[in-house]
């Protein structure tokens, strides 16, 4: 999917079934894409900030956690939003 599509953020757990958080961040880095990543995980908080340095990611939301933590996260990955382009004035 990540060669066919372009996201803007990418959430990636550590620990997930049939591949691994790092194994799919590193291909996706090996392939070119510098999608922001953000890493979920239940790891030790030292563990998750090696993770974060190791694969580049913008940030990181240790589980379990408040939906406040995953929004604050995501919007520090994100660029601000330049909200809804200005309508022409009318003279």
């Amino acid at each position: 999917r990540l060669r066919a599509a372009r996201y803007d953020l990418v959430l990636v757990d550590l620990h997930m079934p049939d591949m691994d958080g790092r194994t799919l961040v590193r291909r996706m880095r090996a392939a070119g894409h510098a999608t922001p990543v953000v890493i979920l995980s239940g790891l030790a908080p030292a563990e998750v900030d090696a993770a974060v340095r190791d694969l580049q990611a913008v940030g990181a939301v240790h589980k379990p956690f408040e939906v406040e933590a995953l929004v604050a996260a995501v919007q520090q990955a994100l660029p601000p939003d330049p909200g809804p382009a200005a309508a022409p004035r009318r003279s």
